[in-house]
């Protein structure tokens, strides 16, 4: 029942913030993704397997599929413009495919909404990863990302700030809604 309820929770955070912003397009992509528990059972010694074990909705999202492993190994977020490597926020401006993965339990506080390229997991399984704090996530006019055991909340309202979207943009950002 536990992770029926973080899925129907993650199904109502990413229907509320397409409807809700916007300049977001509603696609599949902001469908939740159910995953068979009984896919792979050996999934720590191949992980981009989750990506083949979708069922409903999301079930063709790639997410970072082919592509790099990104380990994150530092959980300050307090450079928008440019974030240092080794950060969550480096890895999703990233314009390649990323399989983001965490080395232990972390916890990470925003700054500012950590804004998302297509192509990215965000995989959480094996350690116990928060993401706290302002402007949470924002996935706009982007597709196929996997965001999978990780923990999202108290979220609020930020922006307001000149931010990075991709390794060759940044530009002044309006207030994010937080959620």
């Amino acid at each position: 029942m536990h992770s029926f309820n973080y899925l129907l929770c993650f199904f109502f955070f990413f229907c509320f913030s397409a409807f809700c912003r916007s300049e977001l397009s509603i696609s599949t992509s902001f469908f939740p993704l159910f995953f068979r528990k009984e896919c792979n059972p050996n999934w720590p010694n191949n992980r981009q397997s989750l990506a083949d074990c979708a069922i409903g909705f999301g079930q063709y999202a790639l997410g970072g599929k082919g592509g790099e492993y990104y380990i994150v190994t530092d959980s300050s977020n307090d450079d928008a413009v440019n974030p240092r490597p080794g950060t969550l926020s480096y890895a999703v401006i990233q314009t390649e495919p990323l399989w983001i993965v965490f080395p232990g339990n972390m916890l990470i506080k925003l700054s500012q909404e950590l804004i998302f390229n297509s192509y990215k997991t965000l995989d959480g399984r094996g350690a116990n990863v928060h993401i706290v704090g302002g402007g949470c996530i924002t996935l706009q006019f982007i597709s196929n990302v996997i965001i999978h055991n990780v923990h999202i909340h108290n979220c609020y309202p930020s922006g307001g700030a000149n931010m990075r979207s991709s390794p060759t943009h940044y530009g002044y950002r309006t207030k994010s809604d937080g959620f």
